[in-house]
């Protein structure tokens, strides 16, 4: 069994509030500079730190092959970049507790397109969690799931943040098949996010015909919040915790940090804990916790999140 040190217990920490808070502080952004735009401002600064620990670690750069090139533009489209607008624009109409919330659901499908790409197998336990999940997601959805009306904001937002979710989970276990071929994890994640930085950056001008930006020191103070801190460090900790743990077990903050999130858009964002509501979220991480049981502490193949 591998030990636990005080080091761990605080990355542990740092992770789960950075991810709780970091859904928070998303919206303003988007205030000051739209969709496309905090999402590729975000990448670009969190990529070029994730390659600056990289190049201070002399982890060897990868070729620059066809094969990776598109490898990096593969896992940057979908796991930096559309996924990031639809949940992005679902985070202008949904609590972003709620999205944090249905984002923690992604073991859920990692585990189903770890199946389909990987041949990964599926334990009886993760189809049990998937089916409480799905049932939980039902409850949360604003409406009747079974009349699935498209005609409200917050509909919408949330058929957009499952879409976004699905993207998410398939650039993940895309990246995760990349790394088997040889690539390295942190210059893989860092050129990925660049590149995604760079689609969203070319797709925002293409909508708006300039580029959005602001001096507000909130909007900076924000901006380097979540590049640096959320998105860089967090990973770099999350990853050291994958490493040494495995990837199910480290998997465990992504399931408390929906309970940060939650508080704070109850505190600060004025969410309602409706009976739907509470119902649905205890579902979910019930669902979400079954999927990752396991017998023992084992070490797995890393995955990536975002």
């Amino acid at each position: 069994m591998v030990e636990m040190t005080t080091q761990d217990k605080l990355k542990f920490v740092l992770i789960i509030l950075a991810a709780g808070t970091g859904w928070f502080v998303t919206p303003p952004q988007i205030d000051y500079v739209g969709i496309e735009f905090a999402g590729a401002y975000r990448m670009l600064l969190g990529g070029g730190a994730i390659a600056l620990f990289a190049f201070y670690k002399k982890i060897p750069f990868p070729t620059l092959s066809f094969k990776n090139v598109m490898c990096f533009v593969i896992s940057g489209m979908f796991l930096y970049s559309v996924n990031y607008l639809m949940i992005y624009k679902a985070l202008t109409v949904l609590p972003s507790g709620i999205c944090s919330l249905i984002m923690s659901a992604i073991i859920i499908p990692n585990a189903l397109f770890g199946r389909l790409i990987l041949k990964n197998p599926i334990k009886p336990q993760t189809i049990v969690g998937a089916c409480i999940s799905l049932v939980g997601l039902a409850i949360l959805f604003p409406g009747n799931i079974f009349q699935l009306d498209l005609s409200t904001a917050k509909s919408i937002g949330f058929v957009v943040l499952i879409v976004g979710l699905l993207f998410s989970s398939f650039g993940t276990v895309m990246s995760s098949k990349f790394m088997k071929g040889g690539l390295n994890l942190y210059w893989t994640s860092a050129l990925a996010m660049i590149m995604g930085g760079l689609i969203n950056l070319c797709y925002g001008f293409y909508l708006h015909q300039e580029f959005f930006w602001s001096n507000s020191p909130i909007y900076l103070s924000l901006w380097i919040y979540i590049s640096l801190f959320v998105t860089s460090v967090v990973f770099i900790c999350y990853m050291q915790l994958v490493n040494k743990f495995g990837a199910a077990n480290a998997s465990y903050v992504w399931i408390i940090s929906p309970m940060i999130a939650l508080n704070i858009s109850s505190f600060f964002e004025g969410m309602d804990w409706t009976p739907e509501r509470v119902l649905g979220t205890l579902v979910i991480l019930c669902g979400s916790l079954i999927a990752l049981k396991r017998k023992k502490l084992a070490k797995t193949k890393p995955q990536l999140t975002s």
